[in-house]
Parts: structure tokens; C-alpha cells; sequence
């Protein structure tokens, strides 16, 4: 398991965890594995200061017991610390939690010792990593977004300090946006990699101003196409799906879970698979009277399917309503399967292959 991944379930929502634990006793047990007869014996620091990113049970534990299993417990990462991270609290729950996600049953440690460890880096250098960090925290706290939607995508830094910190040097990374050097000119749009300046102060004094060139993106649940749509196509469920993908950073779209913005309206263009649907795309709903509904739901409909030069026709039950030229579901009344089938007229389906 990942650092990164360690320190983000530590914030998991309880029921998460506890499913989480259920899974992972299971596979443990599953495997055919056998219960550790050894014990050991792990007493939880109440603060600890460590020399490395990658934090391990062994850093806020004392151990004893078994040797061999003692080790491999101590190895056990826990989070990925950063120049911020300052009494990061570490509680004994989560020193549970991965010892079990481990494979380790109760019956093999017995925890004790102070709730929490506050753990804080010490003696540590900055990197690329932490600049990413900081911008990224920072964009986010400006657009009242939570840090983990954004992605900071780091170009270009300039020199880091060419020292060592320690824990008690109160490190802190303030950025500033470099102004726009020229207007934007009619008709363009601004340029997503900027120039950010990070200040680095120590106990409050300035070691360095970093230059970075970054651009952002966030996460968000959009709606896109689910196949090569022609123009003009009537959209309806079929012709979409909803995915979780990065966006850029000023993105404004509607909410994926609302269709009826989508639902009923043309292309104006011809789209691709997997592409972002925006309202700029789409015309308005077509009139009833231009475009009228000819199938209803639950009706008998005429499916026709191309074999070769042949035409074979069979009936189906609709199972949406649609209009001219729209993809619908049928359920073919002989093979008891669903299709999908585009509406040709009143009461008549072509099926889609």
C-alpha cells in the first residue's frame, strides 16, 4: 500500500474503514494463512521527529516482542510527510488499522501508550514535491475548494534552498501570482501556465523567493459522449455517460446529474467519443411539432435488422419513448433480450449494432 494512500484513509469516513478492515481480515483469513502465534508489543510515542518523508510504525512506536515480526511490523508506512507537516497527529486508530490491513490480527500485537503521536519532520530539505503541495493548497483555499479535487501540474521551479531545516525553524510557504505582463488581446483566452512566486520564511525570516511556472486542473463529474455522435443527433440517455475526469481549473459546467439540460436537444456539431458535452453545443429542445415523440414507452414496436443484403423484422417493447433519429431500448419479445434500436417513425426501430 502506497504512503500517499495510508495517509489518505486515515480520514476515511468509519463505515468506509470498517469495510475496509472486514475485507481485508477476510482475504487475510481466505489465503489459508495461519495465525501468527508470536506477539509483539507496540507502545504508541505521544510526539516524534523524523529525518525522512516516508513515515513507518517504527517511527512512533516503541516495539517489542518477536524479532522477526517486529521488523517487518516497524517497516510498515503510515503517511508521506511534507515541509508543512508539523504535529501531524497520528492516532493509535490508525496504527490499528494498518497493522490489520496488514494481515495482522489483534491476537498478534497489543497496542498501548498515548492516543496520538504528533509527528513533525526534522532536519529535512525542500523539494518539487512540496512546491506542488503548497500551490496546490493554496489554489484550492483561494476558490474554496477542497485540495484533493485539484491537480497542480509544476513546469518549471528555480533554485531551492541549499539547506537543512528542522522541525522547530516554523517553515512556512507563502505564494504570490506574478502579474500578467501584457493585456489579453480581443478573442483570446488566458494562457493556463502561470508564474507563481513562493516565499520561504523561517521562524518568520525570508530564506528564499522560489519562481514556478504551474497550471491547475480539477476533478469533476461531467458528462460526455459515450460514442461518435453525429450532427444533429437528438441526445437521450444512451448517447452519454458520466465519468469523473480533470477539467480545467475554470471550468463552469452544469451538473452531471441533472439531464434535462442535455436530454432532448441536437448537436450542433459532430462529436467524438468521450468528449465533454457543454450547453454551447447543443440547440434548444426541438418543437413538439418538428420534432414530435413517436414511440412511447411500454409500446409494441416493428424492429428491423440489416443482415447482409437481407432485412429481418421481429417485434420489441419500447422501453423509453423517443423521437425521430433517437437511440432507444427495446426488449426483442423473441430472444427476451434488451437492444438498443434507433426510432425511424411511428412505431418502427432499426436495430443498432
Amino acid at each position: 500500500m502506497s504512503a500517499r494512500a495510508m495517509a489518505a484513509s486515515a480520514h476515511l469516513p468509519k463505515q468506509t474503514g470498517w469495510a475496509m478492515l472486514a475485507l481485508s481480515l477476510f482475504s487475510f483469513f481466505s489465503s489459508g494463512q495461519s495465525v501468527l502465534a508470536a506477539e509483539v508489543r507496540l507502545t504508541l510515542k505521544s510526539e516524534a521527529r523524523v529525518a525522512q518523508r516516508i513515515l513507518r510504525i517504527a517511527d512512533v512506536a516503541q516495539i517489542e516482542g518477536d524479532s522477526r515480526l517486529a521488523a517487518e511490523i516497524g517497516r510498515l508506512d503510515l503517511a508521506q510527510l511534507g515541509a508543512l507537516s508539523h504535529n501531524l497527529p497520528i492516532g493509535a486508530q490508525t496504527v490499528s488499522f494498518r497493522l490489520m490491513l496488514a494481515g495482522h490480527t489483534p491476537s498478534v500485537f497489543q497496542l498501548s501508550g498515548a492516543s496520538r503521536c504528533l509527528v513533525s519532520l526534522d532536519k529535512f530539505e525542500l523539494s518539487g514535491e512540496d512546491l506542488i503541495d503548497t500551490l496546490r493548497a493554496d489554489f484550492a483555499k483561494k476558490r474554496g475548494l477542497a485540495p484533493e479535487k485539484i491537480e497542480a501540474i509544476l513546469s518549471h521551479h528555480g533554485a531551492l534552498p541549499r539547506r537543512r531545516f528542522r522541525a522547530d525553524d516554523e517553515i512556512a510557504l507563502i505564494v504570490t501570482e506574478a502579474p500578467a505582463h501584457e493585456p489579453l488581446k480581443a478573442g483570446t483566452t488566458p494562457d493556463p501556465q502561470r508564474e507563481y512566486f513562493i516565499r520561504v520564511l523561517a521562524r518568520g525570516r525570508e530564506e528564499a523567493v522560489i519562481p514556478t511556472l504551474c497550471s491547475f486542473q480539477r476533478w469533476e463529474t461531467v458528462v460526455e459522449s459515450a460514442r461518435e455522435l453525429p450532427q444533429g443527433t437528438t441526445l437521450a440517455a444512451a448517447h452519454t455517460r458520466i465519468v469523473r475526469r480533470l477539467v480545467p481549473a475554470d471550468w463552469q459546467g452544469p451538473s452531471a446529474q441533472d439531464r434535462s439540460w442535455f436530454e432532448g436537444k441536437s448537436l450542433l456539431q459532430a462529436m467524438p467519443e468521450g468528449q465533454i458535452l457543454k450547453p454551447a453545443d447543443l440547440s434548444a429542445s426541438a418543437p413538439v411539432k418538428d420534432n414530435p415523440i413517436l414511440i412511447r414507452q411500454r409500446e409494441l414496436v416493428k424492429i428491423t435488422a440489416r443482415v447482409g443484403g437481407f432485412m429481418i423484422h421481429t417485434t420489441g417493447e419500447a422501453m423509453q419513448e423517443g423521437r425521430s433519429g433517437d437511440l432507444i431500448r427495446v426488449r426483442n419479445l423473441d430472444s427476451k433480450s434488451m437492444i438498443l434500436a434507433r426510432v425511424l417513425d411511428k412505431g418502427a426501430v432499426q436495430l443498432e449494432y
